[in-house]
């Protein structure tokens, strides 16, 4: 709900108090109830079911690193809470990249990789992060090594994790495309 802004927060926040007294939500600020529930990221289409701000990441990564046209998929959606946000990141390579590698290497660039055991994996706080740090929680290595899944937490009130992303994305393009 932050990322929508004060008026965000406080309609997750009226809405939960009126869904935890069985009382209607009565949405305002998102289109229909965001307490306790998962939103698409937008409600604009770009006419071919791609939402707006999927299609806005894609282009934007394609803008930057001309070399990942045709090979980037954006997929979003808007999990609301009150503060704190993550990114579900997915990069595909020319080349392989073990996870060891690669948690390696955002270590070097100053990301805090979080180190969770197989029981706490998809446990992402991001209320618990501190102003400017950036947690990688999870990671994933695809099966053919080719491939990696990051999820990524910030506390998008007093940083970004979109940022992040495209941080993360410029290391891993810069060292393995």
């Amino acid at each position: 709900a932050s990322a929508a802004g004060r008026d965000g927060v406080e309609e997750v926040a009226r809405q939960t108090a009126r869904l935890l007294n069985s009382q209607d939500s009565e949405p305002e600020v998102f289109p229909s109830q965001s307490a306790f529930v998962t939103l698409t990221a937008g409600v604009k289409s770009c006419g071919s079911g791609v939402l707006a701000p999927e299609q806005t990441a894609r282009l934007g990564l394609q803008r930057l690193f001309p070399g990942l046209a045709g090979r980037v998929h954006c997929q979003a959606a808007r999990v609301p809470v009150f503060f704190g946000q993550s990114v579900s990141l997915c990069w595909r390579g020319d080349s392989p990249l073990a996870a060891d590698d690669a948690l390696a290497m955002l270590s070097g660039a100053g990301l805090t990789v979080a180190e969770l055991d197989i029981d706490q994996r998809g446990q992402a706080l991001s209320a618990d992060l501190e102003a400017t740090e950036i947690r990688i929680q999870d990671l994933i290595s695809s099966d053919d090594g080719h491939g990696l899944g990051l999820w990524i937490s910030a506390d998008n009130v007093r940083y970004g994790a979109a940022l992040k992303g495209v941080q993360i994305l410029e290391l891993l393009i810069k060292d393995y495309l």
